[in-house]
């Protein structure tokens, strides 16, 4: 295992463990402090980034390809860690990092990639309908808010 996943796994196992919103719960507010934490806007946008399923074919893959997107836009970070939770029917991913004194939250939109996941072995899918299992539900009106 590469060390961004151990770090990755470690900060979603210590998350769930320590916090994280039931799929029975409903929350209107992410689990990381507003105040205190950037939203990272690819573009103009307020969308999670969409990662392409397309080189995803492990879970490993799926880190990495997170972990290079925050390299490419973030140089000297420290790697804070993340959590997972379900927006409407989307899954999403955030990742947390420290950057000059400041928390910036970086939002993947990963559920194409879990698609693809759940397919390609019967380890994958387990380990993910766990994950699916304690994640937070986050329902959102229908302007996005």
């Amino acid at each position: 295992m590469t060390t961004h996943f151990k770090l990755v796994l470690i900060g979603m196992l210590s998350f769930s463990c320590s916090g994280i919103i039931h799929a029975s719960e409903i929350s209107t507010t992410s689990p990381v402090t507003e105040e205190k934490t950037i939203l990272h806007l690819p573009g103009n946008s307020t969308a999670p980034v969409k990662l392409s399923s397309k080189k995803i074919n492990s879970l490993e893959d799926l880190e990495n390809a997170q972990y290079a997107y925050i390299d490419k836009h973030y140089e000297n970070y420290e790697l804070i860690g993340g959590y997972t939770l379900k927006q409407d029917n989307a899954f999403i991913r955030c990742v947390l990092i420290k950057k000059d004194g400041k928390i910036i939250a970086t939002e993947f939109d990963v559920t194409e990639c879990f698609k693809k996941l759940k397919s390609k072995s019967k380890a994958i899918k387990e380990e993910l309908d766990e994950l699916e299992k304690q994640i937070g539900v986050i329902k959102t009106d229908k302007t996005g808010k």
